[in-house]
């Protein structure tokens, strides 16, 4: 079992990052004017969107996140080192 938090936020970060250079791979652009715009676009995130979170509209409640860690199923972490109450 792995024991390291899934931050998706960054790996939505690494995926757009990764793009960014993809796509700045293969522009060649020769006016000045145009490549100051396309590369102002490029950096503001103008060409791809924010991160987008979806519910499940088929989710269903289960047991407490402080139960499912009580039996070991969940791995509890908190920054702040604060037990679950």
């Amino acid at each position: 079992m792995m024991n390291q938090a899934l931050d998706v936020f960054n790996i939505h970060k690494d995926i757009i990052s990764e793009y960014k250079h993809f796509v700045n791979s293969f522009i060649n652009i020769k006016d000045e004017k145009i490549k100051q715009e396309i590369g102002n676009k490029i950096n503001d995130g103008s060409y791809w969107p924010e991160p987008l979170i979806h519910f499940n509209p088929s989710f269903e409640p289960g047991e407490s996140v402080k139960s499912l860690c009580a039996k070991g199923v969940l791995l509890y972490y908190s920054p702040m080192s604060k037990p679950i109450s």
